[in-house]
């Protein structure tokens, strides 16, 4: 069976429940690009690593139903009117239960070993239809590079794309920043095979 584990959780938990507030986000900033309301709106929505809520605020307006899952309580502590689920691992979900799944800065802070088997209970987390899409961005610059689920572990765009493949996604939109150096958008619906 694969590895489903969150590798160093504890540690990761700890550092995350002092270092997810905005003072120490630095360059992380609420999303910058078109967001097509239709990737939202009217949908049940899972939010992973929702920090301090900056994307939260400008996304839960528009879906039916607006949830959020992280690694760690304190963060979740924040949502107290959402509907939470703590992660302490990967393993895929036996029972479908949201339209999309979205993700900002949090693609960096899952390490290389744990990349397939994130985007894999991604997938089990969505509906089994086409509809079914994940939104996220991905940061190209960090200021520092590393690989334990707290310093950004930095991957290329086509590292990014084989790992949708990989996961069973097909890429539906794609979009550099216009920063020019942060986060580029990222958009993937379900592949389903048809006969």
């Amino acid at each position: 069976m694969s590895d489903v584990t969150i590798h160093n959780l504890e540690r990761r938990r700890e550092f995350w429940s002092v270092h997810s507030a905005a003072a120490c986000q630095g360059a992380t900033v609420p999303i910058d690009h078109h967001i097509d309301p239709a990737w939202f709106y009217d949908r049940d929505v899972l939010e992973i690593g929702p920090g301090e809520g900056r994307q939260t605020r400008i996304l839960k307006g528009m879906a039916a139903n607006y949830a959020v899952a992280d690694i760690c309580q304190e963060v979740l502590d924040r949502f107290p009117n959402l509907a939470t689920m703590l992660l302490s691992g990967y393993e895929p979900r036996t029972c479908p239960f949201v339209d999309t799944v979205t993700f900002w800065y949090v693609l960096h802070h899952v390490t290389r070993s744990e990349g397939l088997q994130f985007l894999k209970f991604v997938h089990s987390c969505l509906h089994p239809v086409e509809s079914s899409l994940i939104v996220f961005n991905s940061c190209r610059r960090s200021g520092g590079a590393g690989d334990d689920g707290m310093i950004t572990t930095e991957r290329s765009d086509r590292e990014i794309r084989e790992l949708l493949e990989e996961a069973g996604f097909c890429l539906k939109h794609y979009l550099k920043s216009q920063s020019g150096q942060l986060h580029d958008l990222y958009v993937a619906s379900l592949r389903i095979s048809h006969g």
